[in-house]
């Protein structure tokens, strides 16, 4: 959950899709309805939601974890926002490639800024 353009947001993912919860007051997500941001998944888990730099110019990403059916087949995958505003149009999804084979089960994932340099961190 986060604070962005005047507003709280939650992100959920609901088996098949990234949906996002948004409301000015916390306690007003209780009633509000959600905008989904992508469908199209299988087994899509624990979306986050973040503001990075990238071309110039601020950009809203969507990391999420999903799979082609089996569940060691879970992978990290990106969406960036279109515009600048956290609830989209997104791009299509992409593989965050977390190893060179493409062989390692890989879920959770965030983002960390550090020393100026940014990290990708996952459980796997």
């Amino acid at each position: 959950m986060g604070f962005a353009e005047g507003e709280y947001h939650l992100a959920t993912t609901q088996g098949d899709r990234v949906r996002l919860w948004s409301a000015r007051s916390i306690t007003g997500l209780k009633n509000a309805r959600p905008a989904t941001i992508w469908e199209k998944g299988r087994g899509v888990w624990a979306a986050e939601f973040h503001e990075l730099e990238y071309q110039g110019r601020k950009r809203w990403f969507c990391y999420f974890t999903k799979t082609d059916g089996a569940d060691e087949r879970h992978r990290m995958f990106a969406m960036a926002s279109k515009t600048g505003s956290i609830k989209g149009p997104y791009e299509t999804p992409w593989q965050l490639r977390t190893d060179a084979d493409d062989r390692d089960y890989a879920i959770d994932g965030t983002v960390m800024e550090l020393g100026g340099n940014l990290y990708f961190l996952w459980a796997g």
